[in-house]
């Protein structure tokens, strides 16, 4: 009996010994009398055969699935009892014994339980489905079988060694296609494939690029693309994988650019990448990634751009980062980060662009920086900074682009900018600036653009901007006083 049978058999003994919560609303027609049902037609025949002798296979058992979440599917409003083990607390009573008036928040926390089973049912049911997908005809890779392939349902090139399905409403890969293995191209992306069976690239180690994007995939088996050494492109963007099996990618050696963004990822194992240790490109955008693994990296020493936005992570602890000596962008926006170590981004000597917008920082330690010698462009836009020490920017003498808007800050701190001399653009809008002093700005002498709008300035020293000989916009605008004189704004 295979793994995903035997989970299936667990959540379905859960189900069906589920008891009713005391106070929970009871329908006229209680789907316990189903699920009675249910365990006499299949369970019960299922358990009680020798588990050794097993020959249920994962057609039949993909049919059981599929009756149980019809069944799930057929309750009312969520009105089935979780499972013992999920320990709910029990409806409070009022002094005259009868339930809390707060019985919302039960049948919220039981229908929670219920998402949850019902969503460990459909993961058994992609596993099994992935097995029981159908898979094409893969050939030698003659041109006479070349010309089978090009007589398929899908386009198929000779002379490039290419194959393309891409949007023509695959619910699964054609069986009737012949697709030579000597392939380097396949586009299997913008359909509505849920799965793919473990041996769909079997084979095909000669195949260079590979887009399975823009799908419905929600499970990819571990050994799915374990043929594939040559393989330079994989996209697997905009799809629903929720996890993925460490083992995943451990045979791509040669693999460059790998998109997994716009998925539900939310936990990526710390080995995942450890053997595609050829990875130039790596975009995990827009998930539900929480942590970021201090070890997740360790080994892609030709990383040059690593893409974590629109994430939940909320900490950047020391090491994650420390061995990518040739990465060149980071891009950690619109995430919960609140704290980073210190020495997170010592060993970046090569990055050039840093995007740690729309987070929740609240300070900017004087060494933080330190190391990025190269750094161009810095975005700090949308946090909570409302301190910066006076050494933070340091050596990043070839800073063009400091991006500080939308933060807390109520002054610039003394020499803050006296380090950072190639910087052209400098944004500080929607802070709380009350007044400017004489030297906030010393050291800017190629600052072109200055964006100083929505603060609360109050008062500025006149020679705030005499620093600022290459000045071309300053937003907003404003007649600078005489020299020496400390002038209101107004």
């Amino acid at each position: 009996m295979s793994l995903a049978v035997l989970e299936l058999v667990s959540i379905i003994l859960l189900l069906c010994t589920a008891e009713v919560l005391p106070g929970q609303p009871q329908s006229r027609d209680p789907p316990t009398q189903s699920l009675d049902e249910f365990r006499q037609r299949y369970l019960l025949p299922l358990i009680s055969s020798d588990t050794r002798n097993c020959t249920l296979n994962a057609c039949e058992s993909l049919g059981i699935v599929s009756q149980l979440l019809m069944l799930i599917n057929s309750m009312p409003n969520g009105t089935q009892s979780p499972a013992r083990d999920q320990r709910l607390p029990k409806p409070k009573m009022d002094v005259h014994g009868n339930g809390d008036a707060n019985s919302d928040e039960i049948n919220a926390m039981t229908h929670l339980a219920n998402f949850d089973l019902v969503k460990r049912v459909r993961q058994i049911e992609s596993r099994l489905r992935s097995v029981e997908q159908p898979i094409w005809h893969l050939s030698s890779g003659s041109q006479i079988e070349w010309n089978h392939c090009t007589s398929g349902v899908c386009r198929c090139n000779p002379d490039t060694k290419s194959f393309t399905c891409w949007n023509t409403n695959l619910k699964s890969v054609p069986v009737t296609q012949v697709i030579p293995m000597n392939m380097v191209s396949i586009d299997l992306s913008r359909n509505i494939l849920s799965t793919l069976h473990k041996d769909t690239f079997r084979g095909l180690t000669l195949l260079k690029e590979l887009d399975i994007s823009n799908n419905v995939l929600d499970f990819l088996p571990f050994d799915l693309f374990q043929d594939l050494d040559s393989l330079l492109h994989l996209r697997i963007q905009n799809n629903q994988l929720e996890d993925i099996d460490p083992r995943t990618f451990w045979k791509l050696r040669n693999l460059n650019i790998l998109d997994l963004s716009k998925n539900e990822i939310g936990l990526l194992p710390e080995s995942i990448f450890f053997h595609a240790q050829r990875l130039t490109v790596i975009n995990m955008c827009d998930n539900q990634i929480k942590n970021f693994p201090p070890n997740l990296l360790r080994d892609q020493l030709e990383l040059e751009e690593l893409d974590m936005s629109r994430n939940k992570i909320e900490r950047l602890g020391s090491g994650s980062v420390r061995s990518l000596e040739k990465l060149k962008t980071l891009d950690f926006g619109w995430n919960q980060i609140a704290k980073i170590d210190d020495d997170f981004f010592a060993g970046l000597k090569s990055l050039r662009i840093l995007m740690l917008h729309n987070n929740r920082i609240s300070s900017i330690s004087g060494t933080i920086f330190n190391n990025l010698v190269n750094l161009v462009t810095l975005d700090l836009t949308m946090n909570r900074i409302s301190h910066i020490d006076g050494q933070a920017f340091v050596g990043l003498k070839h800073l063009n682009e400091l991006l500080l808007g939308q933060n807390s800050m109520s002054s610039i701190p003394a020499d803050l900018f006296l380090h950072v001399s190639a910087l052209t653009r400098l944004t500080l809008f929607s802070n709380n600036l009350t007044t400017l002093e004489e030297d906030d700005f010393r050291g800017l002498g190629s600052l072109k653009i200055l964006m100083l709008n929505n603060n609360i300035l109050k008062y500025f020293d006149a020679r705030a901007f005499e620093p600022l000989t290459q000045l071309e916009k300053l937003h907003p605008s404003a007649v600078v006083p005489p020299p020496g004189a400390l002038t209101p704004t107004s």
